[in-house]
Formats: C-alpha cells, sequence, structure tokens
C-alpha cells in the first residue's frame, strides 16, 4: 500500500502565514503530545519533515529524525529510504506499459 498508513497528514505546523508562525497548530500539536503522554516523536522524511522535526525539538520535545526520499540526495549515504522503492515502482510501471503498448500496436 503506497503512502501514509498511519493516517497522518502532510501538515506544515511552523509555515509562516503572512509574517508569523500559526501558533494554533504549533499548539496544538504540543498539546497532544503532551496529552499521549509522548517521550518522543520519531520524524521519518524529506527536507519538509526535517526542518519541521528541527523546530519541533526547539519547542523542548524529544525528537528522533530520519531522512528519506526518493531523491536520494542524503549527505553521506548510497542509497537513501525511499530511493530503491521509487524506482523499483516506477522500473515496474514501465515494464508493464512496455507489454501493454506491444498488444495494442500489435
Amino acid at each position: 500500500m503506497g503512502g501514509t498508513i498511519l493516517g497522518t497528514s502532510r501538515e506544515k505546523p511552523f509555515k509562516k502565514k503572512g509574517s508569523t508562525v500559526d501558533e494554533d497548530k504549533v499548539n496544538t500539536m504540543l498539546s497532544n503530545i503532551e496529552k499521549a503522554n509522548l517521550e518522543c516523536i520519531v520524524c521519518i522524511g524529506g527536507n519538509g519533515t526535517q526542518k519541521t522535526a528541527a523546530k519541533l525539538a526547539e519547542t523542548g520535545v524529544n525528537v528522533i529524525s530520519i531522512p528519506k526520499t526518493i531523491d536520494n540526495d542524503v549527505w553521506g549515504t548510497d542509497v537513501s529510504f525511499g530511493f530503491d522503492s521509487a524506482v523499483t515502482i516506477a522500473t515496474d510501471a514501465i515494464d508493464r506499459l512496455h507489454s501493454t503498448a506491444s498488444l495494442i500496436r500489435g
């Protein structure tokens, strides 16, 4: 199954609207972390996720951050999480299109 299976969203709570951060989003997130009695948040994702994780850590939340990107541009790695699966899925889709196209040309 592709995409997130946790039911999370691609929210950017620290993104500035106009000239200030949307404090409601940040406060809601921090409140939910406290209500759930979470000791740590694990963030797995690309540049945006890493930026949000760093800002979350600045608020005092314990954060473990794991870079994952289909761009394969994580410094110090040969292959990043996400890259191999993206290439495999794309290759498989292209292979299937080739066989379909050959039937159409018949």
